[in-house]
């Protein structure tokens, strides 16, 4: 179960509870029927949570840019051409994201 309280967000896993701050959030992957959340010092957790419900409690500066990512664009240092339908969203620690062109407006402006 995933919420948020006091801009962190609060994971239950097996009996544990994590609390992440937002800031620290580079972005989530969807990936085999996992989750995965990408941390600012390298770590990676695995959430049972979709994207879905995440983009439910998540503030407005954590956008989906794709049908496998929601990213952080506070986070974001930067965007490469990828293909023609793509960018590759760059993170720190040479973390990386895709974004589908269509969405590249609601990051820039």
């Amino acid at each position: 179960m995933i919420q948020l309280k006091d801009n962190r967000l609060v994971i239950r896993k097996k009996g544990k509870i994590r609390f992440v701050n937002l800031e620290k959030i580079l972005f989530f992957e969807r990936f085999d029927h996992k989750t995965y959340l990408q941390l600012s010092n390298g770590e990676e957790l695995i959430l049972n949570s979709s994207l879905k419900e995440l983009e439910k409690v998540l503030p407005n500066n954590f956008k989906r840019t794709h049908r496998s990512f929601v990213i952080n664009i506070e986070q974001l240092e930067g965007l490469n051409f990828f293909n023609e339908k793509t960018y590759e969203a760059l993170f720190p620690n040479n973390k990386h994201a895709l974004v589908l062109k269509e969405f590249i407006s609601s990051l820039i402006s």
